[in-house]
């Protein structure tokens, strides 16, 4: 239902995380097995403005970007198992873009509202914040 706005790969399994919109800014997130004869599994319905997906590898869950209404700060960000469990969520932030430090299952996320970058750890708890960067859209993680 809707159209796609953003996709994560889980290719241990062979499968996707799919985020859809419609109705403006609501949307509803999907598991798609490759090859399935089955229809893709909704997994969350209503979501307000998702931006970013992004995929733990080591435990194979999604952590999903739902910025809300701009400019707001009433955002979320969750981190859901493959069965479709809530397994973390941090609220009054406006995430945008997202990414999973390999190895630790921490998110980087940007946040809007502060105009910081956080490093989220796996319980959803903020492990550490950047001094505020002037609108940061987009996060990639490197550690050597």
């Amino acid at each position: 239902n809707g159209r796609g706005v953003a996709i994560a790969l889980d290719e241990a399994a062979d499968a996707a995380w799919i985020a859809t919109r419609y109705e403006g800014v609501l949307g509803d997130l999907y598991y798609v097995v490759a090859g399935s004869p089955d229809p893709p599994r909704l997994v969350r319905e209503r979501l307000l403005n998702v931006t970013d997906l992004e995929l733990d590898p080591a435990t194979r869950s999604v952590w999903v970007s739902e910025r809300g209404a701009s400019l707001t700060g009433n955002g979320r960000l969750t981190r859901i198992a493959p069965t479709g469990e809530t397994l973390a969520t941090l609220t009054r932030i406006e995430p945008y873009g997202l990414a999973v430090e390999v190895g630790s299952s921490s998110c980087w996320v940007t946040d809007l509202a502060s105009d910081r970058l956080l490093e989220v750890a796996p319980n959803g708890a903020i492990a550490r914040r950047s001094p505020p960067l002037g609108v940061p859209y987009g996060v990639r993680v490197h550690r050597p």
